[in-house]
């Protein structure tokens, strides 16, 4: 019923590097994002209550929280209380 999917980093940060699809945009195509993309495809199709994203807070700007927010995602930072 739930997923939690964790920013991982091989070569690259993989949410980081996902970020304009999270928020419904296109991004160029190259095998390796392809196969993350199917990936996260897979992660957040299968959640029926709750899907968490976390990813390291310095990967994403105001700017893209405001989007992500728009886009209807619940941003929440854990690290403060």
């Amino acid at each position: 019923t739930a997923t939690l999917v964790l920013e991982t980093f091989n070569r690259t940060y993989d949410l980081k590097q996902l970020l304009s699809l999270l928020k419904g945009k296109t991004i160029k195509n190259s095998t390796m994002v392809d196969s993350k993309k199917k990936l996260l495809y897979v992660a957040m199709s299968r959640p029926t209550h709750l899907l968490c994203l976390a990813m390291n807070k310095e990967h994403v700007s105001d700017e893209d929280k405001s989007d992500l927010e728009s886009c209807g995602y619940l941003i929440k930072d854990i690290t403060t209380p």
